[in-house]
């Protein structure tokens, strides 16, 4: 019956604070929770899941889009790196205390660019978000070597040299030197 989904699904939620079963997720007795999970949101979606169910299932702080879910927290971690970090270049490996893999976040939005409604693509930009990032790093390195021809009046610059806030400009340079046909 509803009620035993909706009574694993309580027991889900103690045991780990949410509601967030995944889809492929089965309980202890091999119920499959994550398929009547997707099948409540379809239900609701479709405006045929009851208002008693509705309201018994937003009673466990219930999660009824979780993609939305997903790119709001994917957000809400990212405003914290940048915090921290003071930009959204975030490792690929990168994982937050929560336990958020938000370097494939990162990744996913700017794989899924074209995808992104303009009011999450204008959210990314207004918090600095690089699409680019190879572009990116491109003009960083670009802009340090401009910088030390400023100071030494050369481009001649030694494979190990590192610039004072840390670029590797010298690998720089000789990886643009090794890349010169591939250049724009």
């Amino acid at each position: 019956s509803w009620e035993f989904w909706f009574g694993l699904l309580q027991g889900y939620k103690q045991t780990y604070g949410d509601c967030l079963v995944q889809q492929g997720y089965k309980s202890i007795s091999n119920n499959k929770l994550g398929a009547w999970i997707s099948a409540q949101r379809q239900l609701k979606k479709d405006s045929k899941l009851e208002q008693k169910r509705v309201a018994m299932l937003d009673s466990l702080d219930f999660v009824w889009d979780s993609n939305e879910h997903a790119w709001l927290t994917g957000i809400a971690e990212l405003y914290l790196f940048k915090e921290k970090y003071g930009d959204c270049l975030v490792p690929s490996n990168f994982v937050t205390k929560s336990n958020h893999k938000l370097g494939i976040w990162t990744f996913n939005q700017r794989a899924d660019k074209d995808e992104l409604s303009l009011e999450k693509k204008s959210t990314l930009d207004n918090m600095g978000f690089i699409w680019n990032v190879a572009d990116y790093k491109w003009h960083e390195g670009y802009k340090a070597l401009i910088g030390y021809k400023k100071e030494f009046q050369t481009t001649s610059v030694k494979q190990n040299y590192v610039t004072p806030f840390g670029f590797k400009l010298g690998q720089w340079v000789s990886r643009q030197r090794c890349r010169k046909d591939l250049l724009s």
